[in-house]
């Protein structure tokens, strides 16, 4: 998992061993702060934009070779629920699951087997009114 927190610190996640492989907190110039960034697979490298945009290498060891396969579609949201302590993601076909953070393990999925056709999850968001 790749993050970039408002503050422009990036860091690169192992969510199995829960621990941080890389962070990139130490711009050259407060303009070189990215906003938002695009990774490229193939050639191991974020490519960062903010005021100006740049390149960013990656270190090919500690990516991992395995990738988990969690949905069927596009992944439109991933949510934190502090009440459960639980991760939620939700796809664009509407399908929902439940995490535990600590180990990353699936608690439980629901799949909306009455969607229509041509329709697509854009975000999702907690209710705080109970």
């Amino acid at each position: 998992l790749i993050s970039l927190a408002g503050d422009g610190v990036l860091k690169i996640w192992d969510l199995r061993n829960n621990e941080c492989l890389q962070s990139v907190t130490d711009w050259r110039r407060p303009d070189m702060r990215p906003r938002c960034f695009v990774f490229d697979a193939p050639r191991h490298r974020l490519v960062c934009f903010g005021k100006r945009s740049q390149v960013l290498r990656i270190n090919p060891s500690i990516l991992s070779k395995q990738t988990d396969i969690t949905h069927n579609a596009r992944v439109v949201a991933v949510l934190y629920n502090r009440m459960f302590s639980q991760v939620v993601t939700v796809a664009e076909d509407s399908e929902v699951c439940i995490w535990r953070p600590g180990n990353g393990s699936q608690i439980f999925t629901y799949i909306d087997i009455d969607v229509e056709p041509g329709s697509f999850v854009t975000c999702a968001t907690f209710d705080d009114a109970g």
